[in-house]
Protein backbone atom coordinates (compact mmCIF):
# COMPACT_ATOMS: atom_id res chain seq x y z
CA UNK A 1 0.00 0.00 0.00
CA UNK A 2 1.55 2.78 -1.43
CA UNK A 3 1.70 6.41 1.47
CA UNK A 4 2.46 9.56 0.71
CA UNK A 5 5.11 11.44 3.84
CA UNK A 6 2.89 14.61 4.72
CA UNK A 7 4.66 15.55 7.87
CA UNK A 8 8.13 13.95 9.52
CA UNK A 9 9.70 16.34 12.58
CA UNK A 10 12.40 15.09 15.24
CA UNK A 11 15.35 14.73 16.43
CA UNK A 12 18.66 13.34 14.99
CA UNK A 13 21.02 13.14 17.83
CA UNK A 14 24.27 11.53 19.38
CA UNK A 15 21.62 9.32 21.61
CA UNK A 16 19.53 8.77 18.80
CA UNK A 17 17.05 9.04 16.18
CA UNK A 18 13.59 9.93 17.56
CA UNK A 19 11.36 11.09 14.71
CA UNK A 20 7.26 11.78 14.44
CA UNK A 21 5.65 10.72 11.16
CA UNK A 22 2.61 11.32 9.44
CA UNK A 23 1.50 9.66 6.31
CA UNK A 24 -1.12 9.81 3.91
CA UNK A 25 -3.08 7.14 1.76
CA UNK A 26 -4.65 7.57 -2.16
CA UNK A 27 -7.85 8.56 -0.17
CA UNK A 28 -6.19 11.28 1.87
CA UNK A 29 -6.71 8.82 4.95
CA UNK A 30 -4.18 10.01 7.48
CA UNK A 31 -1.97 7.74 10.32
CA UNK A 32 0.84 8.72 12.34
CA UNK A 33 3.44 7.41 15.23
CA UNK A 34 6.89 6.95 15.27
CA UNK A 35 9.72 6.29 12.25
CA UNK A 36 11.17 2.99 13.22
CA UNK A 37 14.58 1.50 11.96
CA UNK A 38 14.20 -0.24 8.34
CA UNK A 39 11.19 1.83 7.56
CA UNK A 40 11.72 1.68 3.44
CA UNK A 41 11.11 4.54 1.14
CA UNK A 42 9.80 3.18 -2.09
CA UNK A 43 10.84 5.89 -4.43
CA UNK A 44 12.14 9.30 -2.84
CA UNK A 45 11.82 11.36 0.48
CA UNK A 46 12.59 15.57 0.46
CA UNK A 47 14.30 16.00 3.59
CA UNK A 48 15.87 19.68 4.62
CA UNK A 49 18.18 19.11 7.70
CA UNK A 50 19.11 21.82 10.40
CA UNK A 51 21.48 22.11 12.14
CA UNK A 52 21.52 23.25 15.94
CA UNK A 53 25.22 24.25 16.54
CA UNK A 54 23.97 26.15 19.18
CA UNK A 55 22.59 23.28 21.36
CA UNK A 56 23.74 19.74 22.60
CA UNK A 57 20.37 17.27 22.12
CA UNK A 58 20.56 14.78 24.97
CA UNK A 59 17.57 12.45 26.79
CA UNK A 60 18.34 12.19 30.50
CA UNK A 61 16.22 10.15 32.14
CA UNK A 62 12.77 12.24 33.84
CA UNK A 63 11.65 10.54 37.07
CA UNK A 64 8.28 11.88 36.85
CA UNK A 65 7.09 10.30 33.52
CA UNK A 66 9.92 7.35 33.68
CA UNK A 67 11.18 8.02 29.82
CA UNK A 68 14.54 9.77 28.85
CA UNK A 69 12.74 13.09 27.34
CA UNK A 70 14.42 15.69 25.05
CA UNK A 71 16.52 18.11 26.99
CA UNK A 72 19.06 20.94 25.96
CA UNK A 73 22.90 21.44 27.19
CA UNK A 74 25.05 24.36 25.65
CA UNK A 75 27.91 22.88 23.83
CA UNK A 76 30.92 22.19 25.03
Amino acid sequence: LPLEIVALSGTLSRDGVHLHLAVADATGAMTGGHLLAGSLVRTTAELVLALAAEVVFHRPLDPATGYPELGFLPPA
